[in-house]
This record gives C-alpha cells, structure tokens and sequence, in this order.
C-alpha cells in the first residue's frame, strides 16, 4: 500500500482536488497549443504554413498510438499494483523510441516535400517527450499529486506558446517546432522525473517476461487508441488530398476548439478511471452507477450547450480570432462541436471496459467505426466539401458511442453480478 507522506498541497484521494487541478494545468497547456495554431494563421499570409502544422499533427497522432501504447490507461487501474512503476517506465522508454523510428521511416517513405517532412519528424519528438512524461504523470496519479502533473502542463504550456511565437517570427516553422522540442524535453528531465522520483524509486527493468505479459494486457487498448485516431487523422489526410493543404489549415484552425475540448474532457476522465477501479474492487454498484451516469450526463451537457452557442456566436467568435475569411467556415466549427462530444462519450464509456479488462469488445467495435470512415470517408469529403470532413466524423463516432455504450451496459451488470455472488460463495 502506498502511503504518501509529502503532500502539502492535496488531500489524499480527493477527487475534487484532483479534477480542478488536472483540468486546470491541462485546459492551460491546451489553450496554450491553439493559440499557438493561431499565431500560424495570424502571422502567415495564408493558410499554408498552418496546413502544413495540422498535416505534423494528423500524423504524428497516429504514430503517438505507439508511444502512449495504452499504458496511462492500465497503469492507473492498476490499484492492486500488479507491474512496478519501473516496469510501466521501461515499457514507455520502449514504445516511444519505437514511435520516432517509425514516424521517421513512414515520414520518409510517404512525402517527397524535405521540409514537410523535417517539420513532421520534429514534432514527433515534441509528441514522444510528451508522451514520456504521462508515464511518470500515471504514477503521479496514483499517489494523486494531480497538482504536480497540472504545474508540470502549465509550464510546458507557456513554454510552448512562448518559443514558437518568437522561433516562428525570426526563423519560420521549422525552427519553431525544434524550439518546442528543445523545451518539451527539458521539462521532462529538469520538472518531471525529479519529482516522480519522490515517489518511486525508478529503474530500468527490461524482464522480457514481465514486459511481454504488460504489452500484452496493453496491446487490445493499443489497437482500440490506433482506430481513435486513425477516424480524425484520417479524414484530416483524406481533405488534404482531395482538396488542398490551405484548405487543411483552415478546417484545422476552425475546428482545433473543438478537439481543444475533446482533450480537456479526456482530462477530466483521468480520476475518473481510479475512482471507477476502486468501486469495482469495493463490489460498489452504486457508485459505479453513479459515477458512470454523471460523466455522461456532464459531458454530454458541455457539449450541447456550447454546440446552441456556437450558432448565434460561432461567426463572431472566429472572426475574432482568426479573420473574417475564417469566420464563413462558422457551420464547419458548430459541427466539429458536435462529433467532438460523440468522440468525448465514446471514450468515457471505455473506461469500464479497461476496468473490467474486456478491452478486445472495445477494438472490435473501433473497429467497426474506422471501417465506416475508411470505407465513405472519400464520397462525404466529395459529396460537401470540408463538412463532409465532419459528417463522416459523425457518423463513425457515433456508431461507436451507441455499440460501446449497449456493450458496457451489459457487461457491467454481469461483473458486478459476478462479484456479489464470488462474495457470497466465500461468506
């Protein structure tokens, strides 16, 4: 049992606290990033340069499947400690120079553009740095020092703003995004593994045994990350092709609000997946009830309310931040609202599934729905333009809500079911 002794700032196990300082640091960091995607726009003469950032993006969000390889997800509802920190560390150090090198050769293989493809494989970099980081903020949580890991996104966001904006201005893109790996790495090993070390005492640990059976739990969720992604990042790579890389950048500048969003809600889910583990271990049906339906219930009343305000508010907004040109795609924006919530619900619904470790029925239904994108994706994109974009979003994460959410019903009445009468064997 963990027993923390230096938490001067949050009570131990308090979900409030732990949820106003995650959403805080990570709404900060996220902000951070889009106005970053502004500053593209605002101090290019086009859409060009803001094309070729939201093409870095698609991508490297695809190959940061491999990074991340599920592990936030299994290592936190991991109460019973059944990996070491160490293992959940050595796996991440793995995965993430596998994603680099893979980017890199996809990078390579797929563009013949050099400096589209420098561009790419140094946010790469910025993403794999990242991504190594939310391994020592999965052991943060468990010890829920939730306001470590908001400090720790607060400053990677200023830097992150600060360095692009001046490296862009002198220096153009590419300077930028090596300025903003320069940064992202030195916050991982100057902020965040000192103080993991606190509370862990880390060490490489490449047990082939051990780390088969982690990647194996991991690998189900990997595949199920993979199609999370591949639904937008695909679509995003599809209008670039069939329309023009100026018109990426501008469906991805008008929609990055709503993925903006996405992220922040994600973030909101991060306590959520310890707290739903300790229900299913106390045999609490009630409060995993209750816990389950409010995360809905919540995200779903986000979404909606600011999908009405977008309507009345969407063209002034847009204008607002980016130009008058930009506030005419006001209808894409309103609709990135909307299949942003369904993406939101999907993800929220698997984390009983993690919990209950039935994560083969989440792929399978991912499955489902980038089968869907990959098979209309082209035919919507043709049929209405950068909506199309959108629609096909829609239709596909939509699918996914509806078959994961009969799917969880289900199997959580069944597990708890089970548990109560495990429990009444042994009395």
């Amino acid at each position: 049992m963990r027993i923390l002794n230096e938490n001067n700032l949050m009570k131990p196990g308090n979900a409030k606290q732990a949820l106003m300082w995650n959403m805080s640091g990570v709404c900060f960091f996220y902000f951070c990033r889009w106005l970053i995607t502004i500053a593209v726009v605002r101090m290019s003469m086009d859409f060009y340069s803001a094309g070729i950032l939201m093409l870095a993006i698609s991508i490297t969000n695809i190959w940061n499947v491999v990074a991340m390889y599920a592990g936030r997800n299994i290592q936190v509802s991991d109460i019973k400690n059944e990996f070491t920190d160490s293992e959940y560390v050595s796996l991440r150090i793995i995965t993430v120079l596998a994603a680099i090198l893979f980017c890199t050769v996809h990078v390579l293989i797929s563009s013949d553009n050099i400096y589209q493809s420098l561009v790419i494989i140094v946010y790469m970099i910025v993403i794999a740095s990242t991504a190594f980081s939310d391994v020592l903020y999965g052991l943060m949580q468990k010890e829920w020092r939730m306001d470590v890991i908001g400090m720790s996104n607060v400053l990677r966001g200023i830097l992150f703003l600060t360095s692009f904006i001046v490296f862009f201005y002198f220096y153009g893109l590419l300077a930028s995004v090596i300025a903003m790996s320069f940064f992202s790495i030195a916050i991982m090993v100057l902020f965040d593994m000192p103080i993991a070390r606190r509370y862990a005492k880390l060490k490489l640990m490449f047990d082939f045994k051990r780390l088969s059976k982690l990647i194996r739990i991991c690998f189900p969720l990997v595949i199920v990350a993979f199609l999370f992604t591949f639904i937008p990042s695909f679509t995003r790579i599809m209008l670039r092709e069939q329309l023009s890389t100026e018109v990426l950048g501008m469906y991805g500048s008008v929609t990055l609000p709503a993925a903006m969003a996405q992220t922040i809600v994600f973030s909101a889910f991060a306590p959520v997946t310890t707290l739903i583990a300790r229900s299913y271990l106390e045999r609490n049906y009630k409060k995993y009830l209750r816990i389950f339906w409010t995360g809905i219930v919540g995200t779903a009343t986000v979404f909606l309310v600011f999908f009405v305000l977008s309507f009345p508010l969407g063209r002034w907004f847009l204008q607002l931040i980016f130009s008058a040109e930009a506030a005419q795609y006001a209808p894409i924006f309103s609709e990135a609202i909307l299949f942003s919530m369904f993406m939101c619900l999907g993800w929220y619904i698997m984390i009983p599934l993690v919990v209950f470790r039935k994560t083969v029925i989440q792929a399978i239904i991912y499955a489902c729905g980038a089968l869907i994108c990959l098979l209309f994706a082209s035919f919507m994109i043709q049929r209405f333009g950068a909506s199309g974009a959108n629609y096909i979003q829609m239709i596909a994460n939509g699918f996914t809500f509806v078959a994961l959410f009969i799917a969880v019903t289900i199997i959580s009445k069944e597990q708890f079911a089970s548990c109560t009468t495990s429990d009444s064997d042994s009395e």
